[in-house]
């Protein structure tokens, strides 16, 4: 799953929260962000906890 930039966070989050409810569970998915602002523990630690990766990025500012 890939996110636009222009995705807020707020918007984002309730997003993949409904997303990985539906997901087949048999399967692994990656979430890639495009924005700094979703590497808050709370928003980061979530897809842990589902069947979901988010690669590491590196950001410049």
């Amino acid at each position: 799953m890939q996110l636009p930039a222009y995705i807020s966070v707020k918007k984002g989050f309730e997003l993949i929260q409904t997303m990985t409810r539906i997901l087949n569970t048999g399967f692994r998915y990656v979430l890639e962000v495009r924005h700094s602002a979703w590497f808050e523990d709370e928003i980061y630690d979530f897809p842990k906890e589902q069947t979901v990766s988010v690669p590491n990025m590196e950001f410049k500012r």
